[in-house]
């Protein structure tokens, strides 16, 4: 299933899709972006993992996700008013439990004929030090069953990560200077 939506960086466009409302933007500083960004992405599962998941069916939920949203940033809590629509097409599957401790078991439900990619940023900072070192000797774990994608930001650093897991080891692909919390710039590095 493709993700229906537009991204836009440095005010072009780079994956259209015309019955979208929702345009994503953000603006590089970085080195020029690979062209394989303006290939649309398919994803053939969605699961979410968290202590307490906040579904966007439930109005308290989504109107707790809109009081998150600080008072000045208008255009992200029209972002997610925009977004809602959408997500609610989606097949997502929203886990209620501990990540660390249920990524193994989830991981194996998983099709192995797809990419497996763990991603999350900004929620390592609030996970106790030991267990940040956990996540990671998880992931190295799975890694032996089937190869991964680490994508993240704030376990060790501020950086925005993207690792590569296989038989245990651990290959960065690519770190990204500290992107603007809201997504509202990075600076990409083509390493």
């Amino acid at each position: 299933m493709l993700w229906n939506n537009n991204y836009c960086y440095n005010q072009a466009l780079s994956d259209a899709n015309s019955h979208s409302e929702l345009v994503i933007a953000s603006e590089n500083i970085g080195d020029a972006l690979p062209s394989s960004i303006s290939q649309p992405f398919i994803v053939s599962q969605r699961i979410g993992i968290d202590l307490n998941p906040l579904a966007i069916t439930n109005e308290t939920d989504v109107a707790w996700l809109q009081a998150l949203i600080w008072p000045e940033h208008h255009d992200r809590r029209t972002l997610l008013n925009k977004a809602i629509p959408i997500l609610k097409q989606l097949d997502v599957q929203l886990i209620k439990g501990d990540a660390i401790e249920r990524l193994t078991d989830i991981s194996r439900q998983i099709d192995q004929n797809t990419m497996l990619i763990v991603f999350h940023t900004h929620v390592a900072n609030q996970i106790p030090l030991k267990l940040r070192h956990t996540l990671i000797d998880r992931l190295k774990e799975i890694s032996l069953e089937r190869p991964l994608y680490h994508c993240y930001n704030n376990l060790f650093d501020l950086q925005l990560h993207q690792d590569f897991l296989h038989e245990g080891k651990i290959k960065s692909i690519r770190t990204i200077d500290q992107p603007d919390g809201h997504g509202r710039w990075f600076k990409w590095a083509n390493e």
